[in-house]
């Protein structure tokens, strides 16, 4: 083989913090060794590794591989897959290109912690774990009855919330997030009026007016 490229496929999973850094790829006699660094995830996270190559437009991960390859491979320094490309690549010869994608394995949590917010206003909601393959459903609740849709974005950990003008204020809101056979809900929060009712309204203002006897009198109470 003539040449080995090493280029990196983050995805979704840019939005869950975590980092694959420090690749490398060599040929170590007929084995392609391939280093990485899986950093910046959370204590616990493990993940599923699958790497992939130009021979075939990566559209099917190698199979020949072992090592920090698969389910089950957690966060750390000086990962190593080795691949056997002899017997999956057969006659190929040519440069390679390849992607590694790590896809966290992490029940579904809500990041965002919420107590109030306001109509109109446009909220980041953040979130990890759950089924990468399967959009997230985000709905409004409140008192267990279903408010309205927030949406239904892919599972990338973000989604900005347009939080509508025309939502009843109140107390006890709830957003549940569902993906595939997981549900998780935020705390109660309250939603508010953008603008003040007393503000709309008009409270009018009393001002008092305080008269000071002039320079060089006496008041009233002064005099013998």
């Amino acid at each position: 083989m003539r040449k080995l490229v090493f280029l990196l496929l983050l995805n979704s999973l840019a939005a869950f913090s975590q980092k694959i850094e420090n690749t490398k790829a060599e040929a170590v006699g007929e084995k392609i060794v391939i280093t990485y660094d899986l950093t910046r995830g959370e204590p616990g996270d493990n993940y599923t590794v699958s790497i992939f190559a130009s021979h075939n437009n990566f559209t099917t991960a190698l199979s020949k591989v072992n090592g920090d390859v698969g389910a089950h491979v957690r966060e750390g320094t000086g990962k190593r897959i080795e691949w056997e490309s002899k017997l999956e690549l057969g006659k190929y010869k040519g440069p390679l290109t390849f992607e590694i994608e790590a896809i966290i394995v992490a029940p579904l949590t809500l990041k965002t912690e919420l107590t109030s917010t306001k109509r109109g206003k446009t909220l980041p909601l953040r979130w990890r774990g759950g089924d990468q393959n399967q959009n997230v459903k985000i709905e409004l609740v409140k008192a267990g009855v279903v408010q309205g849709f927030v949406g239904t974005p892919s599972n990338n950990g973000s989604y900005e919330w347009n939080v509508s003008s025309k939502q009843k204020p109140g107390k006890d809101y709830v957003l549940r997030l569902v993906n595939g056979r997981e549900t998780v809900n935020s705390k109660p929060f309250a939603i508010k009026r953008k603008i003040p009712v007393w503000v709309k309204i008009g409270v009018p203002l009393v001002v008092g007016v305080l008269l000071l006897p002039k320079a060089g009198t006496k008041s009233s109470s002064d005099r013998l």
